[in-house]
């Protein structure tokens, strides 16, 4: 990692960023109706997980939950 600038702020390097996952998932850019329970924004049109959709963040970040990859290997 090198020192960088982003939108004018000055990150130095080996820094350690969080992103603010609840703004993004409540955000109407993103998704219509966003405090609305939705889960079928994840869902391809046959009902399963969609992988490649990019709002689909939130099952990418971090470690995966080993639940939901047992679940996913069983259908």
């Amino acid at each position: 990692m090198e020192n960088t600038t982003f939108y004018d702020y000055f990150i130095p390097k080996d820094t350690m960023i969080f992103i603010s996952l609840w703004s993004l998932f409540h955000d109407e850019k993103n998704f219509e109706e966003p405090s609305q329970f939705k889960p079928e924004r994840f869902l391809s049109p046959e009902g399963k997980f969609d992988k490649s959709n990019p709002n689909a963040i939130n099952f990418g970040i971090g470690k995966f939950c080993d639940r939901f990859n047992l679940h996913e290997s069983r259908n």
